[in-house]
């Protein structure tokens, strides 16, 4: 199975937003845009914001891509603030299936608490342990597909 771009990232080329892990169990979900596509307290979709989102990429099949946690991935400087959600959305430097991918920081309004963590890596790339469990954490989801 072919990997994606932010399966096996090129840790070497530049990540203005810093390297951040998925910290969240099992999993987080990155959208093509800024927009909350879920309820409150596992209530559902919003169906409004998913339809938004399709059609700001022209798509009406996938919108959205599962990060692991451990995955290790590189932001682009480019957040945007939701006043509604009470958190920044990060755009991730490698794009998904369906073109760019944000991520947001944390899901408390929604009660679930945080979803990636900025590694202290000062603008260099992220450590070795790191790069090792992110590697761990793919081989498994490509194990399970």
């Amino acid at each position: 199975c072919e990997r994606s771009s932010w399966e096996s990232p090129d840790w070497e080329a530049p990540a203005p937003g810093g390297w951040w892990r998925v910290v969240h169990r099992p999993l987080v979900f990155a959208v093509a845009r800024p927009i909350e596509p879920t309820l409150p307290r596992g209530q559902g979709h919003h169906v409004e914001n998913i339809m938004k989102i399709m059609q700001e990429i022209g798509r009406t099949d996938d919108i959205s891509q599962r990060h692991y946690a451990g995955e290790v991935l590189a932001m682009t400087g480019e957040r945007h603030w939701d006043a509604a959600e009470n958190t920044y959305w990060l755009k991730l430097r490698d794009e998904g299936k369906f073109g760019e991918q944000w991520l947001r920081m944390d899901a408390v309004s929604l009660g679930l608490g945080t979803f990636i963590e900025q590694l202290p890596s000062e603008g260099r790339p992220p450590p070795q342990s790191a790069r090792e469990e992110h590697s761990r954490v793919i081989t498994a989801a490509m194990d399970l597909k």
